[in-house]
């Protein structure tokens, strides 16, 4: 029998090489696994546990937000940042607003007080004193 084509070359070399047992189990492994894991992914069950992950992820993302939040004085920028960043998911960005805003408020409230008690009580001083200065 010739092995020579009519191109001239080896019949015998154009024949993919042969590969060995443990090689042809694991192709067969590897695709049954990947049909398996594709009936998998279209399963209910599977879907349910990808809505269950994601909504522990918001939660824990929402939770390191108001962790964040407390602490004194970064809190407030880390928050001025997300308000203000654009990557920002907009749920979170209207939250960082209103706290923005909130604190704002509440801190031109307390420099208020501060400033007419401030007012109110050096009055208050100048009159003990001189009450006290003319005993």
């Amino acid at each position: 029998m010739d092995t020579k084509s009519r191109t001239g070359h080896d019949v015998e070399s154009v024949q993919p090489p042969k590969r060995t047992m443990s090689e042809i189990d694991v192709s067969m492994i590897t695709q049954n696994l990947s049909k398996k894991e594709e009936a998998y992914r279209q399963s209910d069950e599977y879907k349910k546990t990808r809505t269950k992950l994601k909504r522990y992820g918001e939660v824990g993302q929402w939770f390191q937000t108001l962790c964040w939040s407390r602490i004194p004085i970064f809190g407030f920028f880390y928050m001025l940042v997300l308000a203000i960043r654009k990557k920002t998911p907009s749920q979170k960005k209207s939250f960082a607003i209103a706290y923005v805003l909130y604190r704002s408020l509440v801190m031109l409230l307390a420099f208020t007080i501060l400033f007419v008690l401030y007012k109110v009580g050096l009055s208050f001083v100048d009159e003990i004193l001189r009450y006290a200065g003319g005993l």
